[in-house]
């Protein structure tokens, strides 16, 4: 016999019969069944169903765990950070507002290294060529509004690849930063482009 028969389930409703059986599915899972197998076959299954269920949830709190902790480890590192920079700034006669544009943007810098930094490391590990191609397929299409960068890159595609290989570099800058002044000569001579963000104001 069955835990059908033994429970009369076949006569009772549609209803009844789906929510017993739904009952009967979860008290496999907790580990407290108040419908009992009451043959080999269903002893067997109810065995199979529970020890899957303790290693799925041991599963699902290690790896809760697990990322919990690595969470508090980054984001304990980034706040000692942190309160060690606004601890300086509160020593500097500097004005109010630069101080709290200096925390904003070294808490967007850490949030952006937090985030590239894993994919970052794997990048070293792929091969030259390939690495060429990456920073060609993510450069170009920034620089080619440029007409003599697009131009060149019909002309010569070869060496426009090298050049957004070696040549090009990201960095972040905040709301009111300084990149250039008029008639300032810098010692290494270079081009920006905003990719994102607000507008440049000359």
């Amino acid at each position: 016999r069955t835990w059908i028969e033994v429970y009369d389930i076949v006569e009772a409703s549609l209803v009844y019969q789906y929510f017993v059986s739904y009952h009967w599915a979860l008290a496999n899972f907790s580990g407290h069944m108040e419908v009992n197998p009451q043959n080999e076959t269903e002893r067997i299954f109810a065995v199979l169903t529970s020890f899957s269920a303790f290693v799925v949830a041991a599963w699902v709190v290690s790896s809760i765990t697990t990322a919990m902790t690595r969470l508090e480890v980054v984001t304990a590192h980034d706040t000692r950070l942190l309160s060690s920079l606004q601890e300086m700034l509160m020593e500097l006669p500097i004005p109010v507002n630069l101080k709290w544009r200096l925390q904003k943007n070294a808490k967007h810098t850490l949030d952006e290294q937090r985030k590239n930094e894993p994919a970052a490391e794997l990048m070293k590990l792929i091969s030259e060529p390939l690495r060429v191609e990456f920073h060609y397929e993510m450069y170009s299409p920034m620089i080619g509004n440029h007409p003599f960068f697009r131009y060149y890159s019909k002309v010569c595609p070869a060496l426009m690849r090298h050049v957004c290989h070696i040549a090009i570099d990201k960095f972040f800058i905040s709301a009111g930063d300084v990149l250039f002044l008029e008639g300032e000569t810098p010692p290494v001579p270079r081009m920006y482009f905003a990719c994102s963000g607000g507008h440049l104001i000359y």
